[in-house]
């Protein structure tokens, strides 16, 4: 299908939620804005095969491309692991 069925927006959000939390402390603050001028956005698509996911994205700052393009393999049944490993891949690089 072309929607996000495993929803794993929802789970990234969460995870992201998660990190934003720790206030002063969070390496990523979290914002739920469609769009905002030089902010960092993840985009990209993903296939289930039986119980894997495989994802392809990219990190964005606003709407240019940035750092490389990534894949992620993961569970289905681990939706919230598979957004955390999405997120470390999205940021490699921009320590």
């Amino acid at each position: 299908t072309y929607g996000d069925t495993l929803g794993l927006t929802d789970a990234l959000e969460l995870h992201l939620l998660g990190i934003t939390a720790k206030g002063e402390q969070a390496d990523v603050i979290y914002v739920d804005v469609k769009e905002y001028d030089n902010a960092y956005s993840i985009k990209g698509h993903y296939k289930v095969k039986g119980e894997i996911v495989t994802v392809n994205g990219r990190l964005f700052i606003g709407k240019k491309p940035t750092g490389k393009k990534f894949k992620v393999i993961g569970k289905k049944a681990d939706v919230p692991e598979l957004a955390g490993r999405i997120l470390e891949k999205a940021l490699e690089g921009l320590e």
